[in-house]
């Protein structure tokens, strides 16, 4: 039987040969897992049957519904309606700047239909002036006797609620001449940026 020649190799050898192999593929793995830097998540918040609008859309939203409104309770044979859009307020009679700005965008929409006649709302502040009427005395009752004095057919009146991450906008479309509610529209919107720009800023 002819007998191999084998040569013995110092363990010290194997380890230090075996190692410089092992370092390299363990910096590859470490160097494939960091593929990008680590992004924060956020969820996305959303409540149900809440919309995720702007004033600017939800302006318009209420204006088309409110003309609707109007249109259909049209006094037949007369050429045009006078309608008065006091600001929008809220529980406490504040306007805020977005109920300002409601009550502007939504007189501006309606001022397009030539069957409505919006009353100038620098005429309503002189009245309102005149009257001693403050914000918060802003009621149904007081403005519809304005909107009487203005010679205003239908007066568009908004409220603001806060529901806390909501707010609720509802308007009535009222008679100017007996006090009867026309219709009703309300929009329900989350509190995102764009809204709470226009709700926090001043009374």
């Amino acid at each position: 039987m002819k007998m191999e020649n084998y040569r013995l190799i110092p363990s010290k050898a194997v380890g230090s040969n075996l190692f410089v192999p092992f370092v390299f593929l363990l910096f590859l793995a470490i160097s494939s897992c960091q593929t990008s830097p680590a992004e924060h998540f956020t969820p996305a918040i959303v409540a149900e049957g809440v919309s995720g609008e702007t004033p600017v859309t939800v302006s318009k939203q209420l204006t088309s519904e409110i003309d609707a409104v109007l249109d259909g309770t049209l006094e037949k044979g007369k050429p045009q309606e006078s309608v008065l859009v006091p600001k929008f307020v809220d529980n406490r009679g504040v306007a805020r700047v977005l109920g300002r700005y409601l009550a502007s965008r939504i007189s501006e929409g309606l001022s397009t239909d030539p069957a409505l006649n919006v009353i100038d709302s620098g005429k309503l502040r002189q009245k309102m002036h005149l009257e001693a009427i403050t914000q918060g005395g802003q009621g149904s009752s007081s403005m519809v006797l304005i909107a009487r004095e203005l010679n205003a057919d239908r007066i568009v009146l908004g409220r603001m609620t806060d529901l806390g991450q909501q707010i609720e906008i509802s308007v009535r479309i009222m008679s100017v001449s007996d006090g009867k509610v026309l219709g009703q529209v309300s929009k329900l919107v989350k509190k995102n940026g764009s809204f709470l720009n226009l709700w926090d800023v001043g009374p």
